[in-house]
C-alpha cells in the first residue's frame, strides 16, 4: 500500500522533500531589483478579514530537531514571522526575538553566496532607520507580529527561485550529524530494496490536529514501547 502511495505522488508530480514545506505568507517587503526598499504590501485575499495570505509551495523549513540543534537561537530562512523579520513586536527588548532576527539576516548573507540578491535584502534589514519605517507601515496595516512575511525583488519572489535550493540542503545537513542508522540491512517497506534503516524519523506530518493528531505533528513510524517491537528490533528498524 505504501509503495502505491509513493507511485501516486510521483505520477502527480507532488513534491515532498525534508527541509521544504508549503507556507501561507500575508506580507511582503517589496524592493526594486537593485534592492531599494519600496513598500510593505499585503498579498492573498486582501478583501477578507481572515486573509491567510498567498501560498508558496517550496519554502525552506527547519524541523523541530534542527531548530534546537546546537543550542543556537534560530529562525526559518526566507519566510518568517513579521516580528522576527522586522522586530515588529510588543516585546521590543526581547533578547530571543533579536537573536532570531540576527540569525535570519545571517542566513540571507550566507545564502548570498548562491543567490547574490539575498545580500541586498540582508543589508536592508540591518538599516535601523528603514526598519522603523517598515514597522510604521505594518502598524498602519494593523499587521499581527505572528503573520508570515517574505520579500519581492522587482516582479520576482526569491522564495520561488530554485537557485538557493542546493545551498539550503547543504546548510541543513551541516546542522546535524545525520539520522542515526542501524547496523545491517533490512527490506524497505516502500521500495522493496535492501536498505540501512533509520533508527528514528525526525520529520513529522503536520496538519492532523483536527482529526486527533498532535499540534506539533505526528510520526508515521513509531515504536516507543517494547510491545510494539518484534524479532529483537528496536525503534523504527521495525518498519525500515
Amino acid at each position: 500500500m505504501l509503495g502505491q502511495v509513493i507511485e501516486y505522488l510521483q505520477n502527480q508530480n507532488i513534491q515532498a522533500e525534508p527541509g521544504f514545506n508549503s507556507k501561507f505568507v500575508r506580507w511582503i517587503i517589496a524592493c526594486a531589483e537593485d534592492g531599494r526598499y519600496l513598500d510593505v504590501i499585503e498579498i492573498g485575499d486582501t478583501t477578507s478579514k481572515k486573509n491567510q495570505g498567498q501560498e508558496f509551495a517550496m519554502c525552506p523549513d527547519f524541523t523541530q530537531p534542527e531548530m534546537v540543534a546546537g543550542g543556537t537561537t534560530k529562525a526559518h530562512f526566507l519566510v518568517e514571522s513579521v516580528e522576527v523579520v522586522t522586530l515588529f513586536s510588543k516585546e521590543t527588548s526581547s533578547v530571543k526575538i533579536k537573536g532570531k532576527h540576527a540569525y535570519f539576516v545571517d542566513l540571507l548573507r550566507q545564502a548570498g553566496a548562491a543567490m547574490p540578491e539575498l545580500k541586498k535584502i540582508a543589508d536592508l534589514l540591518q538599516d535601523s532607520d528603514l526598519l522603523v519605517r517598515i514597522r510604521q507601515r505594518l502598524e498602519d496595516y494593523k499587521a499581527k507580529p505572528t503573520d508570515k512575511m517574505t520579500f519581492r525583488l522587482g516582479n520576482t519572489y526569491p522564495v520561488e527561485s530554485t537557485v538557493w535550493h542546493n545551498w539550503w540542503r547543504e546548510f541543513r545537513a551541516s546542522l546535524v550529524s545525520g539520522v542515526k542508522k542501524a547496523p545491517g540491512a533490512s527490506r524497505s517497506f516502500l521500495t522493496g530494496r535492501l536498505v540501512q534503516p533509520a533508527v528514528t524519523h525526525p520529520n513529522k506530518i503536520k496538519g492532523l490536529a483536527g482529526v486527533g493528531g498532535q499540534p506539533s505533528g505526528d510520526v508515521l513510524i513509531g515504536f516507543d514501547k517494547e510491545a510494539f517491537c518484534s524479532y529483537g528490533l528496536e525503534q523504527s528498524v521495525n518498519a525500515a
